[in-house]
């Protein structure tokens, strides 16, 4: 059976507005954001691949402080996450069951507070190895960062690679992956400013 021109035409709806070509890579976020995004592609019609990136910046970030060593936490709402299609961002609230768990988290293990401190200023990369909560499951990961001095704060970015598979997160596809066909690969991305994470 052939695909409707209303189904094909709802698929355009869903994944066209935000939906970049994988050759025309731009960053999401804007120089003064305090920010963390996903990207995700698509196979349209079994030819194009497409980016999307979905953004959320409704990030709550803190820092602990304890015996000279520092973790962060960080979390923004399911429901904030914004890819320019509302038709979109409500599947993504359906697949990470924003109504059971509305929030995603990050909580890092301890590092070292001079550590921290040192390459906030003078600028240089930081591994940050935690816990992400996503959809009430945990899962260990790592974040490679860059800090970089600004004026009167560093910025700290970083894009971790993983893949929906190993967050145990299913994608549907549309038609039977003829109209769009979800790919696995799934980014991360920060972009986060320390005079917005409290207790820094």
């Amino acid at each position: 059976m052939r695909p409707s021109f209303a189904l094909l035409l709802s698929a355009f709806l869903f994944w066209g507005p935000g939906a970049k070509s994988l050759w025309a890579e731009e960053s999401p976020f804007a120089p003064e954001d305090h920010c963390l995004a996903y990207r995700a592609t698509k196979k349209m019609f079994l030819l194009a691949d497409v980016a999307v990136y979905g953004k959320s910046c409704e990030v709550q970030a803190r820092m602990e402080v304890q015996d000279a060593q520092v973790r962060f936490l960080v979390s923004a709402p399911v429901t904030s996450l914004d890819s320019g299609s509302r038709m979109r961002d409500n599947s993504v609230q359906e697949i990470l069951r924003a109504e059971e768990h509305p929030d995603l988290k990050f909580t890092s293990a301890w590092l070292p507070e001079k550590q921290v401190r040192e390459v906030a200023r003078e600028e240089g990369r930081l591994e940050v190895n935690g816990v992400l909560e996503v959809a009430g499951k945990f899962y260990g990961m790592i974040f490679d960062l860059q800090v970089e001095p600004q004026s009167g704060y560093a910025l700290i970015t970083g894009v971790k690679e993983t893949r929906f598979s190993a967050l145990e997160l299913v994608v549907p596809q549309v038609i039977g992956g003829v109209v769009a066909k979800p790919g696995d690969e799934l980014q991360i991305h920060l972009h986060l400013r320390t005079d917005r994470i409290s207790g820094f």
